[in-house]
This record gives C-alpha cells, sequence and structure tokens, in this order.
C-alpha cells in the first residue's frame, strides 16, 4: 500500500476475519470483516483500522455439565499470522499525549490482498500507564473512561498510524460510532497543513467522512456527559 493509491481507510471497533482472532464479538465485526474481505477481492484500494484486544473472556466453553463459562483467549499475535507493522526494519511506534499522559502504540496488520490491509493497534507496550494497557483486555471493557481510552486509540491512534506509514486516505469510512475521536485529528490536520481556522477545516473535513451505524435505535447508540469528554 503506497500513498499514490489513496485508499479508503475503513474504522470500526470489531473485525471478524478469523474466529480465534479476539478482535470481534458479534454482527458489527463479521460485517466489518465482509466489506474489507469483498474490497480485497475487488482490489480496492482500502486499508482498515481496528484495535488488538487482548481477547480477556473472549471464549465461550460448555462444561460437561451444560454450563456456559467464559474463558481468555490463547491467541498469541507474536506467533499469529499477524505482523508487526515495521518501517525501514524497525517496529512503528506511535506516541500519543493524552490527559497528561504518554501512551505508546504499536500496530499489526495483515495483508488481504494487494491494494487491501488491516491494521490492529495494540497499547501492550512496556512503560505504558496500567489502564492504557488493561482497557484493551477485550471489547468494550470497563467504565465510560476506559470505553473513551478505546475510543480515542482507535480515532486518533489509528489516524497517527496512518499518517507514519505515508497513507493518505481519500475517504475515512467510520463504521459505527467508537471511531469518532478521528473526525477531530482529521480536522486538525487539514487546519495545520492548509492554514485554516478550524470551523474551516471542519468544513473540509466533513466532505472526506462516510458514516454507517450499525444501530439506528437511540439505546445502540453511546451518549457521553459533555464534561466527561471535556476531561480529555
Amino acid at each position: 500500500m503506497t500513498a499514490q493509491d489513496s485508499p479508503v481507510a475503513f474504522f470500526c471497533a470489531e473485525f471478524g476475519i478469523d474466529s480465534d482472532l479476539p478482535t470481534y464479538s458479534g454482527g458489527l465485526g463479521v460485517l466489518a470483516s465482509d466489506i474489507i474481505s469483498e474490497a480485497a477481492d475487488q482490489e480496492f484500494p482500502m486499508v482498515g483500522v481496528g484495535i488488538l484486544y487482548k481477547g480477556k473472556e473472549f471464549v465461550q466453553h460448555i462444561t460437561g455439565e451444560g454450563k456456559e463459562e467464559q474463558r481468555d483467549s490463547q491467541f498469541d499475535h507474536d506467533t499469529s499470522f499477524l505482523r508487526q507493522t515495521t518501517t525501514n526494519g524497525k517496529p512503528v511506534i506511535i506516541t500519543l499525549l493524552i490527559a497528561n499522559e504518554e501512551v505508546k502504540i504499536k500496530s499489526y496488520h495483515i495483508r488481504l490482498g494487494d491494494k487491501t490491509t488491516l491494521y490492529f493497534l495494540s497499547t501492550d507496550v512496556d512503560g505504558n500507564p496500567p489502564e492504557w494497557i488493561s482497557d484493551m483486555d477485550t471489547l468494550y471493557r470497563g467504565d465510560i473512561n476506559s470505553q473513551i481510552r478505546q475510543q480515542i486509540l482507535l480515532g486518533i491512534g489509528g489516524m497517527k498510524l496512518l499518517e507514519s506509514l505515508n497513507i493518505n486516505p481519500q475517504i475515512f469510512h467510520i463504521n459505527e460510532g467508537r471511531p469518532g475521536f478521528l473526525i477531530w485529528e482529521l480536522a486538525k490536520n487539514i487546519s495545520k497543513k492548509e492554514g485554516l481556522t478550524f470551523e474551516e477545516a471542519w468544513k473540509k473535513a466533513k466532505t472526506m467522512i462516510v458514516y454507517t451505524n450499525h444501530t439506528l435505535v437511540r439505546a445502540g447508540n453511546l451518549e457521553y456527559p459533555i464534561e466527561q469528554i471535556r476531561n480529555w
């Protein structure tokens, strides 16, 4: 994948590309996998961006007594079909400065086709704040702050990953609301590069964004108190 391909960047909190890979929980991940797999089959330039959860309580197990248990995934990304993302032979490490904390992010990926690559972000890096590591144990973990950390990793961390790889998407496809922080990051980048006010950059960013909603009822979409967001 090169910058000249100007791919569509497809951001989603879940990707169900393999039953052993603990990066999905249901229909959202299966649908996201279908979309990016079809892009690969059609040789359509697309990059996917998701989170490499560690799979705590990911596996459903039925005991001999017929009881359901949740077991941790045994998936090992370092020995799996995933490859750590590198540039010039060195692992890509991105730094986020969030709420007075420095968070390191690494990336793994799988090539699904000549023009289609799926990237997974990981905060499992020595020296990171403990909550930034544990909050990626599994999908949709914990309280509001834990959920926001996941969304910052996906939206802002994902944007910074693409920048570091010199991938310049023509369109950003947000699949469900959790990657939403990328909108602010995109507007900020446009403002900085083109010398626009944030309002002007926001207007331009809107022309580069596609959004699909997995659940149309209000109860299926996250809402946060504005004061909680301001803390970040």
